[in-house]
């Protein structure tokens, strides 16, 4: 799959043209919008805007809050991200001055194992850990994220 630079669509590779200059080998305009720009100059030079002339100003509008979206996700994932760093360095911290110390056994099945894992529930609260084996920890995060596609928000009430 490839995003066309004129009409923003993501195609699969069938839907563009060879050009042996690029990283992926294929043109950066699916085959409608090169055979526009390139067969169909006039009707290209006449129009203001290549996006205009393909999609119309509805499809656009949609492709802007679409774009927006995507960019708004990923400022709260980079922002995520510097909280859960945060808080992995917290615990480190906390458990070098012996004043935070690992379990080893899971909160949930009980096992006693050697590699168990420290699970956050919220990151703006890095103290407040569960302790859970590796099958634990996998089956809580499929579980939080099934009940996340459907819409659900899904919290444990962790207290220490």
């Amino acid at each position: 799959m490839k995003q066309c630079y004129a009409c923003k669509q993501k195609l699969p590779d069938s839907s563009y043209t060879s050009n042996n200059n690029t990283v992926d080998g294929l043109q950066n305009y699916c085959k409608k919008c090169y055979n526009i720009k390139y067969n169909d100059r006039e009707n290209y030079k006449s129009r203001k805007n290549m996006k205009d002339y393909l999609i119309g100003v509805d499809i656009l509008k949609k492709e802007y809050n679409s774009i927006l979206s995507e960019l708004m996700s990923y400022k709260y994932y980079v922002k995520n991200e510097r909280l859960k760093r945060k808080a992995w360095d917290k615990v480190m911290i906390e458990q070098r001055a012996g004043r935070l110390k690992k379990m080893n056994h899971c909160n949930f099945c009980k096992k006693r194992d050697n590699s168990i894992h420290s699970h956050h529930e919220d990151y703006n609260f890095p103290l407040k850990l569960l302790y859970l084996c590796a099958k634990c920890h996998a089956e809580l995060h499929t579980i939080k994220r099934s009940y996340h596609e459907k819409g659900i928000k899904l919290s444990l009430g962790i207290a220490n």
